[in-house]
Formats: structure tokens, sequence, C-alpha cells
């Protein structure tokens, strides 16, 4: 879709701005821009694995080989942090366990 394409496009002209401040303005001699995922499992010591990201809303499963993500094989689920609290919390309450959030 066209939506996607200008989505896509900016994300390069952005990280190519980036790039050039860097390299150019802060001398920094080299310059690696990789996914969050990819670099929680290289600060890991790894290279292949799965990596697990439970956001406020969003949870995402993405498998590395070798550093390569598998595409295909991505998982994005709508249940993030916030519904799983909010589940806990109602079982809680069930028990006789009110929880009072200040959110």
């Amino acid at each position: 879709s066209s939506d996607s394409n200008y989505f896509k496009s900016t994300v390069e002209a952005n990280r190519q701005i980036v790039a050039e401040y860097f390299l150019e303005y802060c001398n920094c001699p080299e310059l690696s821009i990789t996914s969050s995922s990819l670099g929680v499992l290289l600060a890991s010591g790894l290279t292949s694995g799965i990596v697990l990201d439970c956001g406020h809303s969003i949870t995402s499963a993405v498998p590395f080989v070798e550093g390569q993500s598998i595409d295909w094989a991505v998982c994005v689920s709508q249940l993030g942090g916030k519904d799983i609290t909010a589940y806990f919390s109602r079982l809680l309450s069930g028990l006789g366990y009110p929880i009072r959030s200040s959110a």
C-alpha cells in the first residue's frame, strides 16, 4: 500500500539523517542501526534465539538465526502489560485483595 511505502521511505530518510549527524558532526567512526530486538540478543552475547518483547499494549516474539530475523515467523499480539495487569487485578479482587491503582 502507499501508506506502507511512505512509512518505509520516511524511516529510511530518518535513519540517513541520524547516520549523517553521528558520522559527520560527532566524529563517530562507525555506526550500526539495528532493531531493538537484535540489540537485546547481541547484548546477551548471542546471535541466535527468540526475543520476547512485552510492551504496554503489544507483545512480539522475534526469532533470529545467526543475527538474521526470520520475518515469516515473527509473532505480534495486541496483548500487553496493561492487559496482564488488569487480568491479575481482577483475579486478586475476586479473592478479596482489591488493587487500587494510581494510574
